[in-house]
């Protein structure tokens, strides 16, 4: 579906995108449609980050591996069916998908 994207930033301006997402029925899955089956991921790099290596006291492990697979981990908001929800993204060039999925793609 079609859909608004905003990206707020710390200095308080908000960049807004118009893109083509895919999101559960629950709102709390997004992918690009380039990324729906998820072969934007890298997976030679997914495959050479351990889980243990990403868990830490602080900081989101699913931030972690978007980074280390050189990703850029952002808050955003989207919008579907009228309605403005909350997540963040795993942005990997012009695809993403939410952090929570690479988790679980690296190994244990």
């Amino acid at each position: 579906m079609a859909s608004e994207i905003k990206i707020p930033y710390a200095d308080g301006k908000t960049k807004t995108e118009k893109v083509e997402i895919c999101t559960n029925k629950d709102r709390n899955s997004l992918r690009s449609k380039g990324c729906l089956k998820l072969e934007c991921l890298p997976k030679e790099k997914l495959k050479r980050i351990k889980f243990s290596d990403v868990v830490a006291d602080s900081g989101s492990p699913g931030f972690k591996i978007c980074h280390a697979i050189g990703g850029k981990a952002e808050l955003i908001e989207f919008k579907a069916d009228d309605q403005w929800y909350s997540l963040d993204r795993c942005r990997l060039g012009k695809e993403f998908v939410n952090p929570g999925v690479l988790i679980d793609e690296v190994s244990e």
